[in-house]
């Protein structure tokens, strides 16, 4: 009776529970009278051999919860983006948060791939292409907006373009993983055009420094060339055009998340000026 009132479940189902073990044990785990219960050498044995299991257990549970709870440990961080651009992006991020927390690890992965973070070995990951996993959490932390750039001794050797088609008159650097096709847009005006690069690259750092070298005209994030352009090293062509927006997303796993890693988010959208985690941001790259 006071078993089963300890562990809050009927003395029948507790009775019926320990017939059950004795059954599929072969051998009586108490002798039973009208007026006492106490365990045979069998039980005895048993029940010695489960407090050691139940301390473990309740050690495994303990250094969970301290796991989750304290912040320290490794941190494993994902980004998909091109190296370059994210070391401007992440300029000071990540050695602030470290700073802050000296306790906590990080080991951040720049790659040129997408991760699935159900199979992958990561806490958080950065991507830009939208997620089609309802499961994951996604939080916009940036929205990058293109523009076009050029080196002014581009054109020495060709006429300035007035129009989004005098591009094919240009030579024109390229993102391989955004392909040939430019959406460019003027307010509520868009143009599509089918662009034959004279460069790929899957670098933006690359498409960076061949447009700084006077080789094309490259579509740009504006975090990544405006500083070139306050130089007068590159100029904005069509200024009043830009391209496609697309995002920056830190996606993390469901379910609860290690304090450490909520820390790290947190740290994250702070930063970048995030200010719920419905996904919106007054970012702008």
């Amino acid at each position: 009776s006071k078993a089963a009132e300890i562990l809050d479940i009927g003395l029948s189902t507790l009775s019926r529970r320990i017939k059950l073990l004795e059954k599929r044990m072969g051998v009586p785990l108490f002798y039973r009278t009208t007026r006492t219960v106490e365990l045979t050498t069998a039980g005895s044995m048993l029940l010695e051999r489960c407090e050691f299991v139940l301390a473990e257990a309740g050690n495994a549970y303990a250094s969970v919860v301290n796991h989750m709870q304290k912040p320290a440990g490794l941190i494993r961080v994902y980004t998909y983006a091109d190296t370059y651009a994210n070391s401007i992006f992440f300029n000071g991020v990540f050695s602030s948060f470290v700073a802050r927390w000296p306790e906590i690890n990080l080991n951040v992965i720049f790659a040129e791939k997408s991760v699935d973070l159900f199979t992958a070995p990561y806490d958080v990951a950065f991507l830009i292409e939208p997620l089609s996993n309802p499961d994951l959490v996604a939080r916009k932390i940036f929205t990058i907006d293109p523009f076009l750039y050029a080196s002014p001794a581009l054109f020495e050797r060709y006429p300035m373009p007035v129009v989004p088609e005098d591009l094919h008159q240009l030579p024109c650097i390229t993102l391989e993983r955004f392909g040939n096709v430019w959406a460019l847009k003027k307010g509520r005006k868009e143009v599509t055009l089918t662009i034959r690069p004279k460069f790929t690259f899957s670098s933006v750092g690359l498409c960076h420094e061949f447009a700084l070298s006077g080789h094309g005209v490259a579509l740009l994030r504006s975090a990544l060339a405006d500083s070139s352009k306050a130089s007068g090293e590159l100029i904005r062509v069509l200024p009043e055009w830009q391209g496609p927006e697309h995002a920056l997303y830190m996606v993390t796993g469901p379910g609860q998340l290690p304090w450490r890693v909520r820390l790290f988010t947190d740290h994250i959208m702070a930063h970048f000026g995030v200010k719920t985690v419905s996904g919106t941001s007054n970012s702008h790259y």
